[in-house]
């Protein structure tokens, strides 16, 4: 399970584009349409 935890924390802060990692996963639990992008490897 932690390893899962720490996957999506290092995803989220690649995707922080704000500089705070709390405003980024706030962004994305109001705005689920959102975490594909966090998924992204383009």
């Amino acid at each position: 399970m932690a390893v899962f935890l720490n996957i999506a924390i290092n995803q989220l802060q690649k995707y922080n584009q704000v500089g705070n990692l709390n405003i980024t996963r706030e962004t994305i639990a109001y705005n689920p349409e959102r975490l594909p992008d966090c998924f992204d490897t383009t």
